[in-house]
């Protein structure tokens, strides 16, 4: 017998080995670069630890910090995610509401 926290971590991991396999399998398709591959993974590992809700929050500084970009290639590579239909992503409004993230159902 697998405990239930084993059980809900092997979910877990489940489910970013999917989204990590669509990533490559769109990559091509839509001429995806590294860095908007590293923002992706970032996603993943946020949501990860947010125990994989729908939609999760994150602000432009976290994941420029993580990534180690600037928020004008944040914004570049995330119009890039949302094109191919990797995530969804709402705009935080004013300088206390993180932007609202989700992964697109597949």
């Amino acid at each position: 017998n697998t405990p239930i926290k084993e059980k809900g971590t092997m979910e877990k991991d489940k489910k970013a080995i999917e989204l990590s396999d669509r990533f490559r399998k769109v990559r091509r398709a839509y001429q995806l670069t590294p860095t908007e591959h590293s923002i992706y993974l970032e996603l993943i590992s946020i949501w990860k630890e947010e125990d994989c809700p729908e939609e999760f929050f994150c602000s432009n500084s976290e994941l420029c910090s993580s990534v180690g970009i600037v928020e004008k290639t944040l914004i570049n590579a995330r119009k890039n995610l949302v094109k191919a239909k990797l995530i969804e992503y709402k705009q935080g409004i004013g300088p206390r509401k993180p932007n609202l993230y989700s992964f697109v159902k597949m």
